[in-house]
């Protein structure tokens, strides 16, 4: 309870600590899939895989004990040296998950994932009907189940989620996505706002994302399956109730994005930026400095003091009242 305090505090007044916890590098950017929302051609990112020497420079320099997330804006399943990464940063004492769309999980791909102690695994999964966009999702849904499958049968302690983002009037959509993590048994689903920027999606008020959140949270009664949608529900138990009463508070409505808080992105050719969102702001090289010497550098200062300049209309985790 004590360290919980603590912590709102530090995020209330905006104290970010000596060195971020979450670690984001983007391995690849290729995909197999071509989902409309995906801004990795808006964002102009290259699309390939990050060199496996590069790889290795730039954990060297992360430190121990973080929190990995093996992601860009690809499907990490299509990096050729996958396991060899997952293999370095549990040898180095790392949690490591990353996100896949699951449409290339195989049986034999499964069965090396579980063997490569990966904690945790993400799905997107927007839909578990038709996307209109020539996604073969009843292949990928089966694998998830195949996948989950392996997991209960074999007792693995690997943790499931299930991600979607929220369009206009397709609450359906995301109710069908929770029945889904309930027959696979999921740890967590996260929902997420569609990022606007570059291209004017229609996508629900906040209003609709509290009603959205309600109706969710009742639906998983009697479950064990946690709920994460920011900016208006995070974590489980007492830190859930602290988090929904003080968000608009820990953001300062709308001041501080807290993605940038306690995350640090590394790009596919091995430079620190401050969030995915943002992966050509280049405020430090990973591959030849130290990940605590770049995240409280005069870049990332000036980063922290001109936060919504640079984010510009990313409104993705901000406290707001919006219309669109």
């Amino acid at each position: 309870m004590f360290k919980l305090i603590i912590e709102f505090l530090r995020r209330l007044l905006y104290i970010v600590p000596q060195e971020p916890a979450n670690v984001q590098i983007a391995i690849t950017n290729k995909c197999n899939f071509n989902c409309p929302m995906c801004q990795r051609f808006d964002l102009k990112v290259r699309l390939g895989d990050m060199d496996f020497d590069i790889f290795k420079k730039v954990i060297a320099n992360v430190g121990n004990n973080k929190n990995i997330v093996l992601t860009g804006w690809g499907e990490p399943l299509l990096h050729p040296q996958l396991f060899e990464i997952i293999k370095i940063c549990k040898e180095n004492g790392h949690n490591v998950r990353f996100t896949s769309n699951g449409n290339l999980l195989t049986k034999e791909v499964a069965s090396k994932i579980i063997d490569s102690k990966l904690d945790a695994i993400t799905f997107s999964v927007d839909s578990i009907k038709s996307t209109g966009e020539g996604h073969p999702i009843l292949e990928q849904l089966n694998n998830i189940r195949q996948f989950c499958k392996i997991v209960h049968d074999r007792k693995v302690k690997i943790e499931v989620y299930l991600q979607a983002t929220y369009h206009q009037n397709k609450e359906q959509d995301l109710y069908d996505v929770v029945e889904f993590a309930k027959e696979i048994k999921a740890t967590r689903v996260r929902f997420s706002r569609l990022d606007i920027r570059f291209q004017r999606f229609e996508r629900p008020n906040f209003k609709e994302e509290k009603e959205l959140i309600k109706n969710v949270e009742k639906q998983l009664c009697g479950t064990s399956i946690g709920i994460d949608f920011l900016p208006h529900v995070a974590s489980d138990g007492l830190s859930k109730i602290i988090f929904k009463i003080t968000s608009p508070f820990l953001h300062r409505f709308g001041k501080y994005c807290l993605r940038t808080y306690n995350d640090l992105y590394i790009n596919e050719d091995g430079n620190a930026t401050p969030c995915c969102a943002l992966p050509n702001v280049v405020l430090g090289d990973a591959k030849e400095q130290g990940l605590k010497e770049i995240w409280n550098n005069e870049n990332f200062k000036r980063f922290r003091r001109k936060q919504n300049i640079v984010c510009g209309e990313c409104d993705v985790l901000k406290i707001k009242t919006f219309n669109r």
